[in-house]
């Protein structure tokens, strides 16, 4: 069978903010989600693995605050309602991890 993935799904919950602020956090880094999900599992399991360091809180803000006014763009010009609810779901995540991430940033400045 074409395209028939060679391990099955595994099912994961997150919250909203820590789904999206690590989908922000996989992208700077040149990766996605799932992969780097994988080395954390190797490196818990003892396996030789680097995983990606933290970014910096001030770089991190920043990345979020980008990706939270590119989902307001989006949302604004949805008209989709239950994609309109997606997409504010979305933006009120980044928000709030942006505004987290500059508090921990001021606060390494002090």
């Amino acid at each position: 069978m074409p395209n028939q993935p060679k391990t099955p799904n595994r099912t994961l919950r997150f919250g909203d903010p820590e789904w999206e602020g690590f989908g922000v956090f996989s992208e700077a880094r040149g990766s996605d989600r799932t992969k780097i999900l994988a080395l954390f599992i190797d490196a818990c399991l003892g396996r030789p693995v680097q995983l990606p360091a933290p970014l910096p809180p001030a770089h991190f803000a920043a990345l979020l605050k980008t990706a939270a006014s590119e989902t307001e763009k989006a949302l604004q010009a949805e008209t989709n309602d239950s994609r309109r609810e997606v997409l504010d779901r979305k933006h009120k995540a980044l928000q709030a991890l942006a505004t987290e991430a500059a508090e921990r940033a001021s606060q390494q400045l002090s």
